[in-house]
């Protein structure tokens, strides 16, 4: 599927088409580790390592920054989470901020491509630049949909 990302800076359109390289990659029922990188957010280690390591665990690995309370870094985040996209199955505390340095076991990358309800409610509700008539203030999908 083909989605365009042309200005898609901070914007939802970024976490569409991640959902839609993450389905296209699981066709290919060889593939057991999903990483997705961005040009800025490149491995320390030399590809060989970060590729055996990634290869081998059979865990994902998400930076997900779990908001700690005041004066914690990422408690500045909680500015983020929009309020409206609270529903029974998604909630305050379920919201993360990740990089965009993400690599998911297969089961997990299946869960990011099954998903319905919370990609509905970041599409809704999470704007990668504030929008003071409608009341938002950003959110940056990409950065935070699969740590959510």
């Amino acid at each position: 599927r083909h989605v365009n990302t042309t200005g898609g800076y901070a914007m939802h359109v970024l976490t569409q088409a991640t959902i839609a390289l993450i389905t296209a990659a699981l066709g290919d029922v060889h593939n057991r580790k999903f990483v997705l990188l961005s040009e800025s957010c490149l491995p320390l280690y030399p590809p060989q390592v970060t590729y055996a390591q990634l290869a081998w665990e059979p865990h994902s690995r998400i930076n997900a920054c779990l908001h700690r309370g005041a004066g914690d870094f990422y408690n500045d985040l909680w500015y983020r989470w929009q309020p409206r996209m609270r529903t029974q199955h998604l909630k305050r505390d379920h919201f993360r901020k990740t990089s965009q340095w993400v690599a998911l076991s297969r089961e997990h990358a299946e869960l990011v491509a099954a998903d319905r309800h919370v990609e509905e409610m970041f599409s809704r509700y999470c704007y990668g630049r504030e929008d003071p008539e409608r009341n938002l203030t950003t959110c940056v999908s990409d950065e935070a949909y699969i740590a959510t």
